[in-house]
């Protein structure tokens, strides 16, 4: 009896010595990458003298990558997500490469690493991953007319190429950013594609100040940008710029100023006669 309790005295002291176990080093998952290009998702960790049992990468709560060292027959073992597409020649113990990325690739992605039995000591590690869609064309401009008066009310939309996530959009008027006050801010539309479209409204009347002092035109112009740091499969980053500029152009003129001068002219020279 003794030598049994001796025994598994012994035991315990053993895994007890090695109940720090595995440890996560560092989980790189790029935050932003492009759609169509590939990503790579590298889980370093130290063993701490344990032997690996598994590699499993999960996406939102679900597995789609397996690695057991001592499967001889099959070490690599892949399961079908959308906007999942393992390159198995690409991943190992350490890294896994996705390929054709899209909307749907997106979310958390958490690595998790077992050591072997008795205890299969276990950590994981989450972060989130973002595919971008630059826009391919620039904004448009509806709603303007080709003449304005002094006193008439500009009502316009300026909407934006799809895009992920939508792209920013700004108004100026003859070169000045409009104000606030002026813009209507619509909800993003979001496509079944998982794409989406911005639209800003400009509503203001019409004022002298507002025109050109040259041309006597009103120059309207929506800018649309979007800017994105995103990480290459060999995990360097890269700038991604989109500004591109919508134009519509008026000719103004001072017609309601011109009648009101009118009305008061012959209201004056009819208060005249009578008098």
């Amino acid at each position: 009896m003794s030598e049994i309790l001796s025994f598994c005295f012994l035991l315990v002291f053993d895994i007890l010595g090695r109940c720090d176990g595995v440890r996560m080093v560092e989980l790189m998952v790029p935050q932003q990458v492009m759609y169509g290009d590939r990503a790579v998702l590298k889980c370093l960790y130290d063993m701490e003298q344990e032997d690996l049992y598994s590699v499993k990468w999960y996406k939102a709560g679900q597995e789609f990558f397996r690695f057991i060292p001592g499967d001889r027959d099959q070490r690599i073992t892949t399961f079908n997500l959308p906007g999942i597409f393992v390159e198995k020649v690409n991943s190992d113990a350490n890294q896994v490469t996705l390929r054709n990325v899209n909307l749907g690739s997106a979310g958390r992605y958490r690595c998790e690493v077992s050591a072997e039995a008795p205890l299969f000591n276990t950590v994981s590690q989450s972060k989130h991953m973002q595919v971008v869609a630059m826009p391919r064309h620039g904004p448009r401009i509806s709603g303007g007319k080709s003449s304005y008066s002094v006193g008439d009310r500009v009502s316009v939309n300026c909407t934006s190429d799809k895009s992920h996530p939508a792209a920013e959009l700004k108004w100026y008027i003859n070169g000045h950013q409009a104000p606030y006050q002026m813009l209507h801010h619509y909800p993003v539309l979001k496509h079944e594609s998982g794409l989406e479209t911005a639209i800003l409204g400009l509503e203001f009347q019409v004022y002298r100040n507002q025109l050109n002092p040259e041309t006597q035109e009103l120059d309207l112009r929506c800018a649309s940008s979007l800017h994105v740091q995103a990480t290459t499969h060999d995990m360097k980053i890269e700038e991604k710029y989109h500004h591109e500029m919508a134009r519509h152009v008026s000719s103004a003129h001072h017609i309601k100023d011109n009648c009101v001068f009118s009305i008061f002219l012959l209201a004056f020279s009819t208060f005249y006669m009578f008098y």
